[in-house]
């Protein structure tokens, strides 16, 4: 599966996604349909989004390293992050609020941290290349951007690992523990675990059904749009 079909499908899950976000759980869409059946619904389609986020950590760690002009993919990623922040907010938040931030923003900080990484590498200061990755999770934490510090270390353990096979290891980890033990632990319990609790363990799988598709990566950019 080429580079391009992944993103695509990864495109189309974060719309479900996210259209459960606007439609359903804002209520929206409620007075149509049961509760029930809304968080029902809800659940599937958040369910199908957590594919996402695995493809885009695994290609923004590819573009970390195989980028010919690392500073101008900051540039986009920065450019991108600030265009998709007001319809970002105002579609999930309703309001414009200082403390919850874009996706975009997670992998720029991500890819920044690696950059710098690379910098003091080659100024011979490898001992310190993980600093500004550790700053960069810390910045993810404070500014609550999507994901946040997890979404970073996601990408950065995916750059730091050489060999696929140890990626996919990697993000399927990541997977378990985000949506197991972060989200899937309150008040002293494992929701999961309880009959009403199911959606962690869900998203879980819906985040390893997105490191399953990256082990049908072929290593091809495909044809179409960038």
């Amino acid at each position: 599966m080429s580079q391009f079909a992944l993103k695509l499908i990864a495109m189309l899950a974060m719309v479900l996604d996210h259209s459960a976000d606007v439609f359903l759980d804002s209520g929206l869409l409620r007075t149509g349909m049961d509760a029930s059946a809304c968080r029902t619904l809800s659940i599937l389609l958040h369910t199908v989004g957590r594919i996402a986020f695995p493809v885009f950590a695994w290609f923004c760690a590819e573009g970390c390293r195989k980028s010919r002009d690392p500073d101008r993919r900051l540039g986009r990623l920065l450019l991108f992050a600030v265009l998709s922040e007001l319809p970002f907010q105002l579609a999930l938040l309703g309001k414009v609020s200082p403390g919850c931030h874009n996706v975009m923003f997670t992998l720029l900080l991500a890819s920044a941290g690696i950059r710098a990484g690379q910098i003091l590498e080659e100024r011979g200061l490898s001992l310190a290349r993980g600093l500004p990755g550790a700053a960069a999770a810390a910045l993810g934490w404070v500014l609550r951007t999507d994901y946040n510090a997890w979404g970073v270390v996601l990408v950065l353990g995916l750059y730091g690992l050489r060999e696929p096979r140890h990626r996919l290891v990697w993000a399927a980890l990541w997977a378990a523990v985000f949506q197991l033990l972060w989200h899937g632990y309150s008040h002293g319990t494992l929701l999961w675990l309880h009959p009403g609790g199911r959606a962690p363990l869900l998203y879980c799988l819906g985040c390893l059904a997105g490191a399953a598709l990256l082990a049908g990566y072929n290593g091809e950019r495909g044809k179409g749009p960038r």
